[in-house]
């Protein structure tokens, strides 16, 4: 069993490394508490999900695999919860982690502040 570190940024990956801070899953933990639909939910468990379990096959017949760390394309994403909302046994939990990758609200987009320039 992997060790969780108190910082899942510097989780390491199944490929050694750890999770890039620039990268849309670095980006997304760092900011994880700043949206509601992320309550009640572990930054350790969207990285088992993210890094460890949906890169493992395909997510679209095309070969279309979900990225190690993550993807804001929205493409992707929706790729990412048909997969997901399709596995049978279906997994609630499983699924809701996935609809966190979904932006919120019809146009709307994500956005981060990564810093503020004087």
């Amino acid at each position: 069993m992997r060790k969780i570190h108190k910082n899942p940024v510097c989780l390491g990956t199944k490929k050694g490394s750890s999770i890039p801070q620039d990268s849309p899953l670095g980006i997304m933990l760092q900011y994880w508490d700043r949206r509601g639909s992320r309550r009640g939910k572990s930054k350790q468990k969207m990285i088992q999900y993210c890094v460890f379990e949906w890169t493992k096959e395909k997510i679209r017949a095309d070969n279309l695999y979900w990225p190690e760390f993550g993807s804001f394309e929205d493409w992707i994403c929706q790729a990412l919860n048909l997969y997901v909302n399709s596995k049978e046994p279906f997994n609630q939990e499983e699924s809701e982690y996935a609809a966190l990758w979904l932006p919120k609200g019809k146009g709307k987009r994500r956005l981060f502040i990564i810093s503020i320039a004087n």
